[in-house]
């Protein structure tokens, strides 16, 4: 009965594993043996599933939920280096580095990860070259991502900030719908603060505007973006 339980989870895993960019290439046979190193983890919302400066020993694999991750600081702030998204993965650097993290990983929801531990993660990377390429193609990309934060946090005012994080959103998280792109993420003013590096009542005047304007709907559980090409103007993208 156990061998069955252990199988079950090991066919999961590794359907859940096909769906990560990181490892499309893989056969299917490839991913159920890869499947059989990995562990699940589940979150809450606001959970920290690794802290900044701790040791680095796994990769993780976001299949559910979004998580952002985020530095403090000199003056004690904390500052949101980006999101996370399901089929994205976390934790690599100090993988390859062996430094202790680099950033605080939270999740916005709640989240599921896989978890590959260091030894079998260097393995594969060293094994398989079209893994390789894949793993520097995102680091690159997150390079990019970086450079457009640093750019963001220099020149952009408060509504600028915000209309950033909701052009983004609405680009990797939204779908069309009838009204706008539909952001299915409860972001509360708080969250939207704690993303752009603004004060919450900064965040709420900026929303505030945004609604009046017909940019944007929020409600409790969702964001329409109903005018993506002013928000596109605003956050200089």
């Amino acid at each position: 009965m156990a061998s069955n339980a252990s199988s079950l989870h090991t066919v999961r895993r590794s359907m859940l594993l096909q769906r990560v960019p990181l490892f499309a290439d893989f056969s299917a046979a490839e991913c159920t043996h890869i499947a059989a190193l990995l562990r699940e983890q589940r979150y809450k919302k606001h959970a920290v599933i690794c802290h900044a400066n701790d040791p680095g020993n796994a990769l993780f694999l976001l299949t559910a939920g979004t998580v952002q991750m985020t530095v403090e600081t000199a003056d004690a702030r904390e500052l949101v280096l980006g999101l996370l998204y399901p089929g994205d993965f976390f934790g690599e650097m100090a993988l390859i580095d062996h430094l202790p993290r680099s950033a605080t990983v939270t999740t916005l929801e709640p989240s599921e990860t896989l978890v590959l531990m260091q030894e079998a993660f260097v393995d594969l990377l060293q094994r398989t070259p079209a893994l390789a390429r894949k793993f520097a193609e995102t680091l690159s990309r997150r390079l990019r991502k970086a450079c457009d934060l640093v750019r963001s946090l220099a020149f952009l005012d408060a509504h600028g900030k915000v209309a950033r994080i909701l052009f983004t959103l609405s680009n990797e998280r939204g779908r069309d719908t009838p009204p706008g792109t539909l952001v299915e993420m409860r972001l509360t003013q708080h969250d939207v603060a704690r993303l752009t590096g603004v004060t919450r009542e900064t965040a709420a005047h900026v929303l505030r505007d945004f609604q009046q304007a017909g940019y944007v709907r929020m409600t409790r559980g969702s964001i329409v973006v109903l005018e993506q090409a002013m928000l596109a103007q605003l956050a200089q993208v």
